[in-house]
């Protein structure tokens, strides 16, 4: 990669290193207060030990070009040396064999790559303020991190004084909100000083940081975009958008490390009063502890998925297919979906440990327990002062009585727990195997590739809804069950035309004969809204598949009105009016044909585009070319339909958060019920 000829920066616009070189040279625990353990790899990878390779040599590292674009020549660095002898061995000779063989080849670099964990949220605002010249400007809609580029002055002033940048001394910093910061192109003894810009912006302190180790080897000559490694991957160009895809993923990894690691200590605290409950019969527990457990088990799974976006595809990944081969690899090789379903299916023992300990803080004035809460038959609850005592009475019992002093705290406490919990309190969804998980990712790939070459998010979408649209509360049928695959299904009026969709997704499902049809078709359709720019739409798997297809008639007619909306939805379906006029948005997506519905035309101007114009072009009136439904319009006359359409029109967070809740819910009916 040649040294980047770009105009004479203003020397207050870069931010020399040269106080972070003469800083102390500490270990790296500035955030931490301890030294930073070893984080989880896949058990196939082994103990990095690339940082003894690369502590004498920098790599650049360029702002530009774009994927595929030419790149100059300049001399090669000197060959990355061997670590000491003392510190060697047979794996260690394997691993150096290979990555000396991707570095031998003229023209490659390294650029080391280090991932911490220090804190559990960073403020990016005041990050950005008061290191305003060194922030790269965004290239995507992402807001959960920030690039900071800085110079070493130092290392080549002659060069900076020339305004001649070289970019083998710049040095890249990717910080993201929910506390994650990755370094490129900074040795060991650097990192400290970039630490210490952020630690004055976190917040959460953690009291041992976590830290990981990466490389990218970068090698012009690669005929492919990009080779996989051993604790490295090559690439042809390392961008500025290749260390944002990079980052985004080194920087959920370690993230994620951290939660998977709280949850363990929640399943050691339960199975060490399950052992003592072994060994006495009775078992006592604090009531400040339970509530504390199940705030954070609530919390936490909270945080994987909102505030990492463990299940969001970068932006960058969405828009370059050479980005999203590197996003692709990487998760797959830190194995995100396979330890997210690890720490699901946890969080879900503590969940079913959290509804015990509920159970037991009875009610004891009407000293009675409910029915089924509690196992092993009938207990004596003990509720005074702090604590919860609970005693199994003999066989044959039906009174609980306490033992006296303090209060009952069952009502309040389980509503307490269902108000936390939300859908997972009213939801028990099965555990698939790591097989199935696989499956389901794998499944998602090809979906965004099917999608992205037939424009057929709009029919993949309408798959999804008529699918689980057929639920009946009363009578316990219908629904997300993988019935349309039968022709019967197909041939009903209001799904003419979806038997295109069966067919251009048959070839796809015959390779995963694992997935059932029933969650392969919401899958569908929770991918047709993000790849077309909507929000993430969580995705359960377990659903089973259904023999018979519902009878016909269940789905809504567009040429009725608000009465017929609400009798379809809330009365047959059990959705609420919120979720009809937010699912109603999802005609965002798509147009109608003549000889499917009789009507003709498109909702919006871009129907390939899942945004909030279906409610702004409600909102502003019919127009020429476009299309208003009676259904449509019927939004806009009913008095407790049209607020929610100004506001999702004034407002496409408010909406695509509403929306997100009402299409889970719709995928769910009559799914993964208590």
């Amino acid at each position: 990669m040649e040294l980047c000829r770009i105009r004479t920066f203003q020397k207050s616009l870069l931010r020399p290193l040269l106080l972070l070189q003469h800083a102390p040279c500490r270990t790296l625990q500035t955030l931490g207060r301890s030294p930073s353990p070893s984080v989880f790899r896949p058990p196939r990878r082994r103990p990095p030990l690339l940082l003894l390779l690369l502590r004498s040599s920098f790599a650049s590292v360029s702002p530009g070009p774009a994927p595929g674009s030419g790149t100059g020549e300049c001399p090669p660095p000197p060959p990355a040396p061997l670590p000491p002898d003392e510190l060697a061995s047979d794996d260690d000779a394997y691993y150096h064999e290979h990555i000396l063989e991707a570095t031998q080849e003229d023209q490659s670099r390294l650029v080391p790559v280090k991932a911490y964990f220090p804190c559990t949220s960073i403020n990016l605002k005041s990050l950005q303020s008061q290191n305003s010249f060194n922030v790269i400007p965004p290239t995507s809609r992402a807001t959960n991190y920030v690039v900071l580029r800085y110079y070493d002055v130092k290392g080549d002033p002659e060069g900076f004084k020339a305004g001649i940048i070289d970019e083998s001394h710049c040095h890249y910093m990717v910080v993201f909100q929910y506390g994650s910061i990755v370094l490129f192109n900074v040795s060991d003894h650097e990192a400290d000083g970039y630490l210490k810009i952020v630690e004055k912006h976190a917040s959460g302190l953690l009291p041992e940081m976590r830290k990981d180790d990466y490389a990218v080897v970068e090698k012009p000559t690669l005929e492919t975009w990009m080779q996989g490694g051993l604790d490295f991957i090559i690439l042809r160009d390392l961008s500025i958008d290749g260390i944002r895809t990079i980052g985004s993923v080194l920087g959920q990894s370690i993230a994620l490390d951290y939660y998977i690691r709280q949850v363990d200590g929640m399943v050691a605290e339960f199975t060490d009063i399950n052992r003592g409950m072994e060994k006495t019969g009775t078992f006592t527990m604090e009531r400040k502890k339970l509530f504390q457990l199940v705030g954070k088990a609530n919390s936490n799974l909270a945080d994987v998925i909102l505030k990492l976006g463990l299940f969001e595809r970068s932006d960058i990944a969405w828009k370059n297919a050479n980005y999203a081969q590197i996003w692709e690899y990487l998760r797959d090789e830190y194995e995100l979906t396979q330890r997210f379903g690890n720490l699901d299916f946890k969080l879900k023992f503590v969940e079913r440990k959290t509804r015990i300990q509920a159970s037991i803080s009875v009610d004891t004035t009407n000293g009675r327990w409910p029915r089924g809460q509690v196992p092993g038959g009938i207990w004596r609850v003990h509720t005074g002062g702090s604590e919860i005592t609970a005693t199994p009475l003999e066989c044959g019992a039906q009174d609980v009585r306490s033992d006296g002093g303090g209060s009952a705290t069952r009502n309040f406490f389980w509503s307490w727990v269902k108000k936390k919990q939300g859908s997972m309190g009213s939801k028990s969804y099965p555990t698939v195997s790591d097989e199935y998980l696989a499956a389901v990712g794998k499944a998602k790939r090809k979906l965004r590739g099917l999608i992205a070459e037939k424009n057929c998010a709009p029919l993949m979408l309408r798959l999804a809804w008529h699918s689980a649209g057929t639920f009946d509360v009363s009578s316990r049928t219908g629904g997300p069950f993988g019935t349309m695959k039968n022709p019967g299904e197909q041939s009903h009026a209001a799904n003419a035309g979806l038997d295109i969709a069966v067919r251009l997704l048959d070839p796809i499902k015959d390779q995963l004969p694992i997935l059932s049809y029933a969650d392969f078709y919401q899958l569908a359709g929770v991918v047709a809204v993000e790849v077309t720019g909507g929000p993430e739409v969580p995705f359960h798997p377990g659903r089973q598949d259904k023999p018979e297809p519902p009878p016909e008639g269940r789905l809504p007619d567009a040429t009725q009105g608000s009465d017929h909306l609400r009798q379809v939805f809330s009365a047959q379906m059990g959705l609420s009016d919120k979720d009809i006029v937010a699912l109603s948005g999802g005609h965002t997506l798509g147009r109608c044909h003549k000889e499917r519905s009789g009507f003709e035309g498109a909702w919006t101007s871009n129907p390939l585009i899942f945004d909030n114009s279906y409610f702004t072009e409600l909102v502003s009136g019919e127009k020429e070319g476009l299309l208003q439904l009676p259904s449509d319009k019927a939004l806009m006359a009913d008095p407790a339909f049209r607020p929610l359409v100004e506001k999702y029109a004034a407002d496409e967070d408010a909406f695509f958060a509403d929306y997100a809740e009402a299409h889970l819910k719709l995928s769910e009916l009559g799914f993964a019920e208590e």
